[in-house]
């Protein structure tokens, strides 16, 4: 009923997959629960459908500890009053995760932490339907970036990222020229395609700058 492609059981490690078109009433994707952990890199999450009533439309996460890292959430769909990526109780870090394209109904769009929940990002989030962030629990922001300006301490995007520079598209994160680029922390050495990350001024999203 949950978790349109994996619902987890106990610890799990998704790498290198692609997530498309699936779809059930909280995380169209993938749901965690049970104090469950998930490890989710290099993977893309796309077109995924929550069905139910403030369901997550990628990923659900009830009760777990998660950790995303080089990994792109875009055109899911939140049917009634959910998000793209929701987490009740637990904890969440995202790392070098874009969250873009994203729809719901009355709802963040992209990214739901609530009061029993704690996350941490260093990801941008942008172009969702209408906020970017709904976050009611702790909150820790390391260098994130959203256009709507409703994911706390993050900063607003300089730049229309999508479909404004010649080497841009709905993956990369933002263009040379936004506060996107230029950012001295990487938490990893390579980006989801495997391209090598600049060392001293990485791309935050998914994908390093070409």
């Amino acid at each position: 009923m949950f978790g349109g492609a994996i619902a987890t059981d106990g610890s799990v490690t998704v790498w290198q997959s692609f997530f498309f078109g699936n779809h059930a009433p909280a995380g169209g994707a993938i749901a965690v629960s049970f104090g469950d952990s998930l490890s989710l890199e290099k993977s893309a999450l796309f077109n995924n459908t929550g069905t139910g009533e403030a369901g997550a439309s990628a990923l659900q996460i009830y009760d777990g500890d998660v950790h995303v890292l080089n990994t792109t959430f875009a055109h899911n769909d939140a049917l009634d009053a959910g998000a793209t990526v929701m987490i009740d109780v637990g904890d969440l870090v995202l790392e070098h995760a874009t969250l873009a394209l994203n729809d719901s109904a009355n709802g963040a769009n992209g990214l739901y932490v609530g009061p029993s929940a704690n996350a941490t990002s260093y990801s941008t989030m942008y172009s969702n339907a209408a906020n970017d962030c709904d976050v009611t629990g702790g909150w820790t922001v390391d260098t994130s970036m959203d256009e709507t300006g409703t994911c706390p301490g993050a900063f607003v995007a300089a730049s229309q990222p999508v479909g404004a520079c010649t080497n841009n598209n709905d993956y990369q994160s933002f263009c040379d020229t936004s506060d996107g680029h230029g950012i001295a922390t990487c938490y990893a050495s390579e980006d989801q395609l495997g391209t090598a990350r600049h060392p001293t001024d990485c791309w935050i999203g998914a994908f390093e700058a070409p």
